[in-house]
């Protein structure tokens, strides 16, 4: 399993914004998400997933439950 940073993050008021890189194969492990941390706190703010979860706007466009555990979804910069 891979998951790490692969650009800097990006600070926004009192957000730290981090990307994510996920291995490409195989296809399932842990999900590209966009993810925002308080830059006092550590604590997690808000998550962007890059594979649509239940409810979210796009999850309609994937087949059964080929969203899940979906990995290969990098976000390259900030």
């Amino acid at each position: 399993m891979v998951l790490g940073l692969n650009s800097p993050p990006l600070v926004y008021r009192n957000l730290v914004i981090t990307g994510s890189i996920v291995q490409e194969y195989p296809q399932h492990g842990p999900y590209g998400d966009v993810r925002a941390w308080d830059v006092r706190t550590g604590k997690l703010m808000w998550t962007f997933h890059s594979v649509p979860r239940p409810g979210e706007y796009g999850h309609d466009t994937w087949k059964a439950d080929s969203w899940r555990q979906r990995s290969g979804t990098n976000v390259w910069a900030s």
